[in-house]
């Protein structure tokens, strides 16, 4: 992207004792964050963006974006235990 140095650097923390199931969800995430935000930029700007560079971090910071899971049941007997495992009463 040619962002020429301007871009801004914001952690994204995962919050709690969660499994590598749902780290690796936000991994994705922030990985599409940053492919749209080059694919924006070089429809839009002209590769003259400024971006936002979402990266995953282990210590909860004030800046950070928090990403914490919290439901065990969804609705209709779905759980979110893990992506297609029902979890253990």
């Amino acid at each position: 992207m040619g962002s020429h140095g301007r871009r801004r650097d914001i952690p994204v923390y995962v919050s709690g004792n969660v499994g590598q199931v749902h780290r690796d969800a936000v991994l994705l995430a922030v990985r599409i964050w940053i492919a749209a935000q080059d694919w924006f930029s070089e429809i839009y700007m002209s590769g003259e963006g400024y971006p936002f560079f979402l990266y995953l971090s282990n210590k909860r910071v004030e800046s950070a974006i928090t990403v914490s899971f919290v439901a065990k049941h969804l609705f209709n007997g779905l759980f979110f235990n893990g992506i297609g495992k029902t979890p253990k009463e």
